[in-house]
């Protein structure tokens, strides 16, 4: 992994595949096992046990449904709150406001006396009010055993007054991890400095709701990567709240098992690679489309650009265990076009020469490429000296500086994807990463990565003041899938949603020119986007 990232040091377009306040004695992240059950049955609509399904009935008729699909957080919110919507404002459930010696009057002008807890299992399960009042058809009622009843209330009873790990009243702890050694260790400082002087900025105007933020790197003691293990053990140890823009290649499915496990958010991952891990983790956004979404999006420009009707394509990728989940979902988009099944082939299966021969003598028509700047020249260099010029897509970060170098013959006929280009940067958005730093200059080296860092970090921050001060992990992730097309003023809109954790919903595709013109080798571009 290390020698792709080796040849973009000085050219790092780097896209990161970039996730309460109660009166009384706040109750501490650690739950009792009965109200880890009632946190399963409220925050999923699932049973601990897993071994039965609970099923919501809803409406008037009472139409059954599975209760996953109407989860207590649904509408209460993760801290019990209730969150206005449609035209409905589900009530507050926690204790306090549940048991309020002078009862509840509803929206509906309903009136009843409080609850206790065992008229609060009657309404669950029948749906009558305490006093005998039916309540609204708008609440579902649950099939639940009288254990799951149980566990559910004493989860109720101290919802709203628990403390999330990694919040306290004075600080928000965030971590990240970073590389130490060269040559990936001046990328790493990169990102630590720009969200130090982020939060240092954030702190000195009173933190978030009078918390300070505090990041917390990894401590890299040696040069070999992390283990899930330890890193989880890392998480747990440090108390960490969330984890913000790490950047560490050679670990990137450690962490990612790590973060799920520990259910911990994790925004803006620096990582080209999310189908290996980052992708199964709901906890994770990513500021960024990675080289999946990348290259599939180069294939459908190139279908509609190049003219070809049933071309011959050619898989051609350095030898690497991350590109292999690649090749199969590249295979899949291929078939959906109707296209002949593709060529595949290993950069180092066979000698330049003898490659580009054989791929003339299948007639192919585009190729695919997946290698580190110096594979990827050199293959264009092959083609070229044998008067061979398919149509040829890679990645822009990838293919590198090279990129100025291509052979002329490739004018027209190379494309290339940029998930950002340096013409997204506002003068304003600018001024205002140049503030962080004496004299308002910016960093000469790694901007890009200070960029996505930067942002993963204005993203973070903002979404805690949304969140409110009753801080919980999944409601930060509930935040963060309501941001829509924020104009940072530096890249693309960025959105997420409950179903779409990538924040760039495109890719520039960027047309090769020939090299006469060093500073500007692009013929032309155009934006194709993943929605």
């Amino acid at each position: 992994m290390r020698k792709i990232f080796l040849p973009l040091l000085r050219l790092f377009s780097l896209y990161a595949l970039v996730c309460f306040a109660l009166q009384g004695t706040a109750v501490h992240a650690g739950l009792t096992p009965a109200q880890e059950r009632g946190k399963t049955i409220y925050e999923s609509g699932r049973s601990a046990s897993g071994d039965r399904e609970i099923t919501a009935y809803f409406g008037p008729q009472r139409f059954p449904l599975p209760a996953p699909n109407l989860p207590c957080t649904g509408c209460h919110g993760h801290d019990g709150t209730g969150r206005p919507e449609s035209g409905l404002t589900p009530a507050n459930v926690t204790w306090q406001q549940l048991t309020k010696t002078y009862g509840h009057r509803h929206q509906d002008g309903q009136e009843h006396p409080p609850f206790d807890e065992q008229n609060l299992r009657d309404y669950l399960r029948s749906g009558l009010l305490p006093g005998g009042l039916n309540g609204s058809s708008d609440m579902p009622l649950y099939d639940l055993a009288p254990a799951e009843l149980d566990d559910l209330i004493a989860y109720l009873k101290v919802l709203g007054n628990i403390d999330e790990i990694g919040v306290d009243a004075g600080h928000v702890r965030i971590g990240t991890l970073l590389p130490a050694e060269e040559p990936l260790a001046g990328i790493g400082r990169a990102i630590e400095e720009v969200i130090e002087a982020y939060f240092e900025q954030v702190n000195r105007q009173g933190g978030v709701y009078g918390r300070a933020l505090k990041l917390v790197p990894y401590p890299r003691t040696t040069p070999s990567p992390p283990t899930a293990g330890k890193i989880n053990a890392w998480i747990s140890e440090q108390n960490l709240f969330a984890l913000l823009s790490p950047f560490l290649p050679s670990a990137e499915e450690a962490l990612a098992e790590a973060a799920t496990r520990q259910e911990v958010p994790l925004l803006g991952p620096v990582t080209l690679f999310p189908l290996t891990g980052f992708a199964d983790s709901r906890q994770t956004l990513c500021l960024f489309p990675g080289l999946d979404d990348q290259l599939r999006l180069l294939l459908r420009h190139a279908s509609r650009v190049a003219g070809l009707k049933s071309p011959r394509v050619a898989l051609l990728y350095q030898d690497q265990p991350r590109f292999h989940p690649l090749l199969t979902s590249l295979e899949q988009s291929i078939h959906t076009y109707g296209w002949p099944s593709p060529l595949k082939s290993s950069l180092a299966e066979l000698p330049g020469a003898d490659l580009v021969t054989r791929l003339q003598q299948e007639a192919t028509d585009l190729v695919v490429l997946l290698a580190d700047s110096a594979q990827t020249s050199e293959f264009l260099q092959h083609a070229a000296a044998r008067n061979w010029t398919p149509w040829v897509v890679a990645s822009g970060l990838l293919a590198g500086r090279t990129v100025l170098d291509a052979p002329p013959a490739f004018a027209g006929r190379y494309l290339l994807s940029y998930p950002t280009l340096p013409e997204d940067r506002k003068p304003w958005a600018l001024q205002e990463l140049a503030a962080l730093w004496p004299g308002r200059k910016l960093p000469r080296t790694h901007l890009q990565a200070t960029i996505s860092a930067y942002l993963s970090a204005k993203i973070l921050v903002e979404a805690l003041r949304q969140a409110g001060k009753k801080l919980d992990r999944k409601g930060l992730v509930a935040t963060l899938e309501q941001v829509t097309r924020l104009q940072t003023g530096l890249t693309p809109p960025i959105s997420f949603s409950e179903n779409v954790h990538v924040g760039v919903r495109g890719t520039y595709v960027v047309r090769f020119r020939a090299p006469a013109a060093k500073q500007n080798p692009f013929e032309e571009k155009s934006w194709e986007s993943l929605e």
